[in-house]
């Protein structure tokens, strides 16, 4: 469904589709770990607690 959405003029075929995902997996596979997954996790956070702390800052303005 989404490849039609995405591309209706031409469209991959099945097999395209699926070796992507396959591609996609194995990188996942060898490129994460629980601690890695963690890590990125607690960094995304942290920007975020910055960000909200800097908006709550300029709104006490």
């Amino acid at each position: 469904m989404l490849n039609d959405y995405s591309n209706h003029n031409n469209p991959l075929t099945y097999s395209e589709i699926k070796q992507i995902n396959n591609s996609i997996c194995k990188w996942t596979w060898r490129n994460f770990t629980a601690e890695r997954f963690s890590s990125i996790q607690s960094a995304r956070a942290k920007k975020t607690r910055k960000a909200k702390s800097l908006i709550n800052f300029l709104e006490d303005l």
